[in-house]
């Protein structure tokens, strides 16, 4: 399958050779994880306040955090992105704005508990939008289940970490 919502770009050298569904979810989360690594330590160069203590998990049941980082918030943050690429492309938007508008949509609201957030992680997003797009031409619900994945991939990697501290002071 070629990407040619962006026909400037040139996106199929950075795809994965095989047509396997879960070599592109891990291949396109890895992306996604290197990115928003990368970007999150440049945005720490700037004179930003720290994120809040409460922005890290901070008591509760570990497991709850899981179920919410890797099963609810992909789920319903997909669900809501990829409305919103829907919306824009209902409404004859180019695909270069569809994409603009699910990494707005979909980083937005992770400014709420701390401002950078949602700047480093709108590459993360623009990832999973033209992920979407790729996918989309299979179907809409093929194309949800993969952006969903890759969400949860990059989410499972701190959760690891969150859960790792958790044990560890308890």
């Amino acid at each position: 399958m070629k990407f040619t919502g962006l026909n400037s770009v040139k996106l199929d050298a950075f795809l994965p050779r095989s047509s396997s569904v879960f070599v592109f979810i891990i291949a396109m989360a890895c992306y996604d994880w290197t990115i928003t690594s990368l970007w999150g330590r440049l945005i720490e160069l700037l004179p930003l306040p720290p994120a809040p203590p409460e922005f890290w998990m901070s008591g509760g049941e570990p497991m709850a955090y899981v179920i919410r980082l890797v099963v609810f918030a992909p789920l319903l943050e997909t669900a809501i992105f990829v409305s919103a690429i829907e919306v824009a492309r209902w409404m004859g938007a180019p695909t270069w704005l569809q994409l603009v508008v699910g990494t707005i949509v979909g980083a937005g609201p992770h400014s709420f508990m701390w401002g950078p957030h949602s700047v480093i992680v709108g590459p993360s997003f623009l990832i999973q939008a033209v992920a979407y797009l790729y996918w989309r031409g299979v179907s809409r619900k093929h194309a949800f289940g993969v952006v969903a994945s890759i969400h949860a991939f990059h989410n499972l990697i701190p959760t690891i970490g969150l859960l790792a501290n958790a044990t560890a002071q308890a």
